[in-house]
C-alpha cells in the first residue's frame, strides 16, 4: 500500500508541473505573438520562442514519465 501511495504522489506532482509548464507555454505564446505582430524581431523574441521549445520537450518528458508511473499502478 505504501508503493502505490507513492506512485500517486509522484503522479499529482507530475501532473501539477504539466499545469505550470502548459501556464507557462500560454504566456510565452502570448509575448512571442506580441512581438511577431509588432515586428520586434530581437533578443526578446528569439529567447521567449527557444524557451517555448524547451518547455515543450521538457512537456513530452513529463507525459513519458505519467505514462509509466501509470502502468507502474496497473502492474501492482
Amino acid at each position: 500500500m505504501r508503493k502505490l501511495d507513492e506512485i500517486k504522489e509522484t503522479l499529482n506532482t507530475l501532473r501539477a508541473a504539466l499545469a505550470v509548464l502548459a501556464a507557462f507555454l500560454i504566456a510565452l505564446g502570448s509575448a512571442v505573438g506580441s512581438l511577431f505582430v509588432a515586428n520586434n524581431i530581437g533578443t526578446a523574441f528569439w529567447l521567449a520562442l527557444g524557451m517555448m521549445v524547451l518547455f515543450i520537450l521538457a512537456g513530452f518528458v513529463i507525459i513519458i514519465k505519467i505514462s509509466k508511473k501509470t502502468k507502474e499502478i496497473g502492474a501492482l
